[in-house]
């Protein structure tokens, strides 16, 4: 792709996970106008020209080129804002997607069923690891437990990972569970329901798990982030 962009042009990357801003700098910094952004959207591919588009919204780094492309998002019905804090708001999507997004492909189901109570000791502990990571790194964003759940009821959609793992593609577990543990390794810290949630994922992508769900009723193809 870096062949095709030109300094004229404007390139923004949604990719969920920890260190995506810093690998899309490394390698194209120089050849265009780099905007990052934290979406919410929730979508799936289910046939060709056919998205069940489930709402959400991007949030834009505040650049010199951030309201034009604002004002492109609103054109075509996407709600956006520009961000008074990208960084902040990039940590507060890692630790929701850290836990929607494993659990809803390991249990097979919606993110909205996550929000069931019976998770809740789970969710609290994947949490308090997350957030001793970042205190240990010096990152300040945080979520408690009940605006995760009232985000998780608001949420229809299947998520990312649990559409990979059953399509058989690679997930984003790295860059999001697995850069927790990055994190943790460098401070001497365990960890464990983090490891164990990051194992059981490359597990079910080593061995082409579909999880305890029967969803082949269901076509499912590419999906945003989320």
């Amino acid at each position: 792709m870096k062949t095709f962009l030109r300094r004229d042009h404007i390139l923004v990357y949604i990719q969920n996970g920890y260190g995506v801003d810093e690998i899309v700098e490394r390698m194209v910094h120089d050849c265009c106008t780099l905007v990052g952004a934290v979406i919410t959207l929730g979508a799936a591919f289910r046939e060709p020209g056919v998205i069940e588009y489930h709402g959400g919204n991007i949030r834009l780094e505040d650049t010199s080129v951030s309201r034009d492309l604002l004002a492109l998002f609103e054109e075509v019905g996407i709600s956006a804002r520009i961000s008074p804090d990208i960084r902040k708001d990039g940590f507060q999507k890692l630790m929701i997607n850290c836990v929607i997004n494993p659990l809803s492909a390991i249990l097979g189901v919606r993110n909205s069923s996550l929000a069931s109570p019976f998770l809740d000791p789970i969710k609290s502990d994947l949490l308090s690891e997350i957030r001793s990571a970042f205190e240990k790194e010096g990152i300040t964003a945080s979520l408690d437990l009940e605006t995760l759940n009232q985000y998780m009821r608001n949420s229809a959609n299947f998520s990312s990972m649990f559409q990979d793992i059953r399509n058989g593609r690679s997930t984003e577990i790295a860059f999001l569970n697995g850069a927790i543990l990055e994190m943790g390794d460098r401070h001497g810290m365990t960890l464990p329901l983090n490891r164990m949630i990051y194992h059981l994922i490359r597990f079910m992508e080593s061995e082409g798990l579909h999880g305890p769900r029967d969803v082949s009723r269901l076509k499912w193809g590419s999906m945003t982030n989320g």
